[in-house]
């Protein structure tokens, strides 16, 4: 309940200063340096609002712990800002190694605080230390890992906000739409089912938060380059979107096939009901995948006016579905709102991103279709084979999950490799796969 209150007050966050000096050709110091500033501003900006919010939030939700958890959530707005914005050149520079060791250091430090203080706490704060334990490293680690120097400058702040002024907007109605169900179901239906959906959501759009968001970070210095030559634009959109899906579409489908068995481990048999919900928004996960990479485009384009107007209509679409929904199906009628908006948007998207590239509607998936077959067939087999391993009493709960994982990857990479040999190998996902493999075997092994 408080991170949802939290995140729709850091959609300030979503000015995006970092993305502005990756699209222009030759920032200068002082653009760098009003970049921090602002950020910095915003953060001190945060802190004060989310501490302020701290006693109404305990009266609307009429739970009393919330106060506490948002104060120390308003200390970690305030530490995010003070992130080094030298980092941003490992993007402009393509240090893509860098860029990653940076971003997993934070994650995997954050993680092993959060599972040694569940392990020793057993209570949610674990969750607030490990957010805390990610952010305070991120800050630590962008002062030594780049040797820039920021100071305090505000000068360039006009060339900045013409970008990143559009960007908050369409951010502004993704974090609304996300963040409504939250606040909407902990209302209505109690903390226990906002955390239950809360974390399907999560588990839903790990494909697109933890494979998408990364590839779209090193993609759209690329997009920003060619934003002159649609021709090629729209060929490096159609590579790094198959590398997405042939990552992305089995992940979504997997969670679909074992949710079941992902419900009765998480959560135990008691919230077993509560798997269509998790199932409903995978799917959702899966329309997200389709179109992680969309955006990019439009922004490197300059279009963030049109992504804005594309998420407001998500967002206009999915509230009051949600509302009406839940009304006559509870949580499970979120979730299909969700997937409701998730492909009207999706939809939306495709329209627009024809018409910017001056291409067909019908490309990407003419390029994508064996994906799409692998998937769909990978999601049959482990299902049937799971509802066989219901009856079976000697395989743990644990012990079916892996099974299950271990034969969806399986039957997936086979079903793949089979349809692309049998069409004689042809151009699409699966050779730029093979050639992106190659090129990072080759890396690995001149660092030896």
């Amino acid at each position: 309940m408080a991170g949802a209150a939290v995140s729709l007050v850091e959609i300030l966050n979503a000015f995006g200063f970092d993305w502005a000096l990756v699209r222009m050709a030759h920032p200068s110091k002082a653009h760098y340096d009003s970049a921090w500033t602002m950020r910095l501003l915003l953060g001190f900006t945060m802190a004060a609002v989310i501490a302020a919010l701290s006693y109404p939030l305990t009266v609307f939700y009429g739970v009393p712990s919330i106060a506490v958890v948002l104060l120390a959530m308003a200390g970690n707005s305030l530490i995010s800002s003070c992130e080094n914005i030298g980092t941003v050149d490992f993007r402009r520079d393509m240090r893509f190694d860098r860029e990653f060791r940076f971003r997993l250091t934070s994650k995997v430090l954050s993680f092993a605080a959060s599972l040694a203080a569940a392990i020793t706490l057993r209570s949610y704060w674990a969750l607030i230390i490990g957010i805390t334990v990610g952010r305070l490293v991120t800050v630590v680690s962008s002062y030594w890992m780049s040797a820039y120097r920021p100071c305090f400058d505000l000068s360039m702040r006009k060339d900045l906000l013409s970008f990143s002024g559009w960007l908050l907007l369409g951010n502004v109605m993704d974090t609304l739409r996300a963040k409504f169900a939250d606040i909407f179901i902990g209302r209505t239906f109690g903390p226990r089912s906002v955390g239950f959906y809360a974390m399907a959501l999560e588990l839903s759009t790990l494909a697109t938060s933890e494979l998408a968001a990364p590839i779209n970070r090193v993609a759209f210095s690329n997009y920003s380059q060619n934003a002159g030559n649609l021709p090629a634009l729209t060929s490096n959109f159609q590579r790094v979107s198959g590398l997405i899906w042939i990552i992305g579409l089995p992940m979504a489908g997997g969670m679909y096939a074992c949710a079941d068995q992902i419900v009765l481990l998480l959560l135990g048999a008691q919230w077993g009901v509560s798997a269509a919900i998790l199932k409903v928004l995978a799917i959702s996960g899966a329309v997200a995948v389709m179109e992680a990479n969309t955006h990019y485009v439009f922004w490197a384009l300059g279009r963030a006016r049109l992504v804005a107007a594309l998420s407001a209509a998500g967002f206009i679409v999915f509230v009051p579905i949600a509302i009406l929904a839940a009304l006559s199906h509870g949580v499970v009628g979120v979730a299909y709102a969700h997937l409701i908006a998730s492909v009207a948007t999706f939809a939306l998207n495709y329209a627009a991103l024809t018409r910017t590239l001056r291409t067909r509607l019908s490309s990407m998936p003419v390029r994508n279709w064996r994906v799409l077959t692998a998937t769909i067939a990978m999601v049959v087999v482990v299902h049937h084979f799971g509802v066989g391993l219901s009856d079976v009493s000697i395989l743990s709960l644990t012990g079916r999950l892996v099974f299950m994982v271990l034969l969806g990857v399986s039957a997936y990479i086979f079903l793949l490799a089979s349809l692309w040999i049998l069409f004689g190998r042809s151009d699409g996902p699966e050779r730029d796969s093979l050639t992106l493999v190659s090129q990072m075997y080759r890396s690995l092994r001149g660092h030896q």
